[in-house]
């Protein structure tokens, strides 16, 4: 072989460690990434929840004002009640949209939980190593029960 060659196949093998090193690399940040993203979304839903839960609450205390409005407009004009108006008719569907994906966040929520503990034992065996198993067991589960109170309140 002449040097050239050698050069070549060597320069070859070294990309192709280095792109097996790169490999390995993304393999170990995987988890990482999967604990992430399920953390993620779990504070998602904790946020979505709170956002919907308050913009029920102010359609229904809009709701209530309407209602309160069309009464005394009717008593001024003397006129008979007569059923809901459609926008408020539009508006408890809202509400009820809005309590249906509430109940399915908090599920989605409740049926991760035991992976969010998992999750979080990982990431707190990371951060302190000198914590006992059972202690990072019992912190982790608290942390994500914490969170999904924070969802149901």
């Amino acid at each position: 072989m002449n040097p050239e060659s050698l050069e070549t196949h060597s320069s070859s093998a070294e990309r192709e460690r280095s792109r097996e090193s790169r490999e390995s690399k993304e393999a170990e940040i995987d988890p990482e990434l999967k604990a992430a993203a399920s953390m993620e979304r779990a504070d998602y839903l904790v946020k979505e929840v709170q956002s919907s839960k308050k913009q029920m609450q102010n359609i229904i205390m809009h709701m209530g004002q309407v209602q309160q409005a069309i009464a005394q407009i009717r008593q001024q004009l003397q006129l008979a009640t007569s059923g809901e108006d459609s926008s408020l008719a539009r508006d408890q569907q809202q509400v009820t949209k809005l309590k249906a994906q509430i109940a399915t966040y908090q599920e989605e929520l409740l049926a991760m939980r035991d992976d969010l503990i998992h999750e979080q034992q990982k990431l707190l065996k990371e951060q302190h190593p000198h914590i006992p198993p059972d202690q990072i067991e019992q912190q982790a589960t608290q942390m994500v029960d914490t969170l999904i109170q924070e969802s149901q309140a």
